[in-house]
């Protein structure tokens, strides 16, 4: 997750790295709609460096979903991270979890 707000280190540097130590292909998964477009600007900047699109069910409450709708699936190799979590007491609702998977599910479906 190095596209998460929480990774310090500087993210060219960090992928550069894994590059030069042996690391082929990269998969950067989306939590939040910020993350899943950082990881779509980041695979345009390198090759081998994949796209994956998600909202997290601990953030199906605060993101939007609607999100899907402007992203180029071309741009999309996974969806993730997504699903429904029921372990955190405090996440949102589960109506609201399956909503947001059942969206997710829906545009990879569409995009195949």
């Amino acid at each position: 997750h190095i596209n998460s707000i929480f990774f310090n280190s500087p993210l060219d540097k960090s992928i550069k790295a894994a590059f030069e130590k042996g690391v082929t292909h990269i998969l950067m998964p989306g939590t939040t709609v910020f993350d899943s477009h950082k990881a779509i600007n980041l695979s345009e900047k390198y090759p081998n460096l994949f796209a994956g699109i998600g909202i997290h069910p601990s953030n199906a409450s605060t993101e939007d979903i609607e999100y899907l709708e402007k992203i180029d699936a071309k741009k999309i190799h996974a969806v993730g991270e997504v699903g429904l979590d029921l372990y955190w007491k405090d996440n949102p609702p589960l109506e609201k979890q399956k909503e947001v998977f059942v969206k997710h599910i829906n545009f990879a479906i569409k995009h195949n």
